[in-house]
């Protein structure tokens, strides 16, 4: 008896520790992917990220700078030069053109005299709320676990008050901000589309500095998932200093330091 209880606790417990693990990857991430696309065309050496310019649109200024440092972190921890283009605008920089489209020349000038090689435009579309109505929940009296003794005497697992009084969830309303995105990856060399996704982030489940390097972090890894390689797909330490291999373009290898997400976000904050 003594060996089958010890067995169903072990039992319990990792069905226990599943369910954690499940519900914490489900709620790590506020943002999903909701669909994605990659260009048939681009030949091999298009797929290789050798450095990157990051051009966030349609936010406010803090949000902004937030969104490209925090992309900007994720690709140098894997070892790509990247460059915000917050560094490069000014009051007269004409990033959207008067027939409404992107200035996509300007933004390969940027890339190309910086030695990058491709292009990230992170847009911003509408938002739109959803009501979740919870019915709550109820116990009645009684214990739940079984008989007494079988896990012990005690308040939580045996008789007690924890298990005999009754306890209610009441009903409740909740809304969520659900913010709509766009992110589009263009070549540097010739402006071809080379990859594109929509997604959706929940918004005010933490702070904005987080919401968005979850969602930089979860891009970059789409990106690499359909086939863009990078020097090192798995991050590197903070502080490290990498040596980007040498590109099929000619491209000299670059030193790459490694730059610890928080320093990206608290320097984004204070500018």
């Amino acid at each position: 008896m003594g060996a089958f209880v010890g067995k169903l606790k072990i039992a319990i417990l990792g069905f226990v520790v599943l369910l954690l693990g499940a519900c914490a990857s489900g709620w790590n991430n506020p943002t999903q992917i909701d669909s994605q696309w990659t260009s048939q065309y681009a030949m091999p050496h298009q797929k290789v990220i050798s450095g990157i310019l990051v051009v966030a649109i349609g936010m406010e200024v803090t949000t902004t700078r937030i969104l490209e440092d925090s992309f900007c972190t994720e690709f140098s921890l894997r070892g790509v030069k990247s460059e915000p283009f917050f560094r490069y605008a000014s009051q007269t920089t004409q990033l959207i053109l008067p027939n409404g489209t992107l200035n996509l020349q300007l933004l390969q000038d940027i890339a190309k005299k910086n030695q990058l090689s491709d292009i990230l435009v992170v847009s911003r579309g509408g938002t739109q709320q959803k009501t979740v109505y919870d019915p709550g929940m109820a116990w009645a009296t009684g214990p739940v676990w079984g008989y007494p003794g079988f896990w012990g005497p005690g308040p939580f697992w045996g008789p007690g008050p924890f298990y005999y009084n009754p306890y209610a969830i009441p009903p409740s309303i909740t809304v969520y901000n659900l913010q709509n995105s766009s992110a589009q990856l263009f070549s540097a060399s010739d402006g071809q589309l080379l990859w594109s996704a929509q997604a959706t982030t929940t918004m005010d489940q933490d702070s904005t500095a987080t919401t968005l390097q979850l969602y930089a972090n979860l891009l970059v890894q789409n990106l690499i998932k359909n086939g863009f390689t990078v020097p090192f797909p798995n991050p590197l330490p903070a502080g490290q200093v990498a040596e980007v291999p040498h590109e099929p373009n000619g491209m000299p290898t670059t030193p790459v330091t490694v730059i610890p997400p928080s320093n990206q976000i608290r320097e984004s904050t204070v500018q």
